[in-house]
């Protein structure tokens, strides 16, 4: 999926995305619909891609 537009003031979110990967070697995303897990969760993966990480992930639904 391609996002067509910037993300804005979530930088620091995907840092600290970025820093729970380096000392925990995971993230879970969790939270209501529609406040952008989703897309927060492809930009940490754009930038740990970048950084060099192999990125591997899992999508679960309330019932999974």
């Amino acid at each position: 999926m391609v996002d067509p537009w910037p993300m804005i003031g979530r930088q620091g979110d995907v840092d600290a995305i970025l820093r729970s990967i380096v000392d925990a070697r995971g993230v879970a995303l969790a939270g209501r619909a529609g406040v952008g897990k989703s897309r927060l969760a492809r930009e940490a993966i754009r930038a740990a891609a970048a950084d060099g990480w192999t990125v591997r992930t899992i999508a679960a639904t309330a019932t999974s």
